[in-house]
């Protein structure tokens, strides 16, 4: 059971990293957020309209209205203009994009990344396909699920509240948390135990769970994404100090990866912001 156990803690923080990830395609402004005003507005205008078609945003709807008030200020916030243009000698939007949504994941505080997670998981729940798309990678189910197109406008608030809070926390190179070793391996037998309760009684998933974490060739499409369902569910399910130790740990090696892939360390903005800043925990510490 303990190897089990171990088994399905990988495959969470493996799933952890992936939906970290994906909201850098949402909440990437490298190359808007420095856009300029056009010499013509009608063009202007145009081209915001097509940025949101691309995002899934229909221009003139309540979710429209909370894109542009999140683009706004960012463009408004002098640290994070210095922050972003500081990069934009790239011309990697996407890549910078992700790194800085991976980043700032690893730094808010708690409770965001508690909701980030928690929000991904009703989303989940609510409206992935039994299918999931017919993927069965975590991270090309949550590029398709994980789209404005499936959220609530209330969802699309908070969900951009809480990239604009990533976005700073990275430009103020606020703390990334990393959990004690202690913490890591009790959250990861809570987690067990609660992966194991899903299932538990009915022997028929039972045997299905396993032959997904076993990689079985008789694991069907839909067998894996009932399967992330469970992970989802078992995350969000766990005591508070288990969930943050496990998000947290997902978050930091996620932000772990990125730093090993990029060709020199990312020169923080200066102090002094009044942006949110994480509650720098007892085990917080910069990789």
């Amino acid at each position: 059971m303990k190897k089990q156990i171990a088994i399905v803690a990988v495959m969470g923080a493996s799933l952890l990293v992936n939906m970290t990830a994906r909201a850098a395609d949402q909440a990437t402004l490298p190359s808007d957020a420095t856009h300029a005003a056009s010499p013509t507005p009608l063009l202007d205008k145009a081209f915001e309209e097509e940025r949101m078609r691309q995002l899934g945003i229909e221009p003139g709807t309540r979710k429209a209205e909370l894109f542009a008030e999140w683009v706004g200020k960012a463009r408004q916030d002098p640290y994070f203009q210095r922050y972003v243009l500081s990069h934009a000698g790239s011309g990697m939007s996407q890549v910078f994009g992700e790194q800085m949504m991976v980043s700032g994941i690893a730094r808010v505080s708690s409770a965001d990344r508690a909701r980030y997670f928690a929000l991904v998981g009703q989303i989940f729940d609510e409206r992935a396909p039994k299918d999931c798309y017919g993927e069965v990678r975590p991270d090309a189910v949550m590029r398709k699920l994980v789209v404005f197109g499936n959220m609530t406008d209330a969802e699309a608030a908070e969900y951009l509240e809480i990239t604009y809070r990533a976005m700073l926390a990275a430009a103020h190179d606020d703390a990334v948390v990393v959990p004690a070793p202690a913490d890591v391996q009790a959250a990861n037998v809570d987690f067990g135990r609660v992966l194991e309760n899903d299932v538990k009684g009915d022997e028929a998933n039972v045997r299905r769970l396993a032959g997904v974490l076993a990689d079985s060739p008789q694991a069907t499409v839909a067998d894996r994404c009932w399967a992330l369902g469970l992970v989802m569910h078992a995350w969000n399910a766990v005591p508070e100090k288990s969930r943050e130790a496990l998000q947290s740990q997902g978050t930091a090696r996620a932000y772990a990866k990125t730093l090993a892939a990029q060709p020199a360390p990312v020169p923080p903005a200066p102090k002094g912001s009044t942006a949110p800043t994480n509650s720098k925990a007892a085990g917080a510490q910069h990789l």
